[in-house]
């Protein structure tokens, strides 16, 4: 890419970070080279989640349901360990994760209900983490059209 302000000094950079890509740019002078980067973080970290959950001792169903959740995969499989999470510790962070599972799957209902459960308990959470979740769960009854 030609660049209308000059670069003094050889540059690299990177940009548009995600966690499947990145694009390196290389500048110098009137030039900007741009590098788009491609990987695949999803399949190797599914197959380490499924070993990790077939293997005995102790199972990360909060870190698993996340991982599903922000990568749209098997979300009856989230939603079961973000209960089995929720049995372990009822916490702020648990419900507001499955009241995300149950929203993205359509549930509203169900979503709901979930949010208003975290809302409650995380304003008698103290600290930062009440205060987190307090907000994130208002936004989503709020995105569900659940405010009243």
């Amino acid at each position: 890419m030609k660049l209308a302000e000059p670069v003094e000094t050889f540059a690299i950079d990177i940009n548009d970070i995600r966690d499947d890509s990145a694009t390196i740019n290389v500048s110098w002078e009137h030039v900007r080279v741009p590098v788009k980067l491609q990987l695949d973080l999803v399949g190797p970290l599914t197959a380490q989640i499924r070993m990790a959950m077939a293997g005995a001792g102790r199972k990360p169903y909060t870190q698993a349901a996340g991982f599903y959740l922000e990568h749209d995969i098997d979300l009856p499989q989230a939603l079961q360990w973000t209960e089995t999470a929720i049995a372990e510790k009822a916490a702020p962070n648990n419900l507001h994760r499955k009241a995300e599972i149950l929203a993205k799957m359509g549930r509203k209902d169900e979503a709901l209900a979930a949010a208003r459960q975290s809302l409650e308990m995380a304003r008698q959470t103290p600290g930062g983490i009440g205060t987190e979740y307090t907000t994130l769960n208002q936004q989503l009854i709020r995105r569900l059209g659940g405010a009243k």
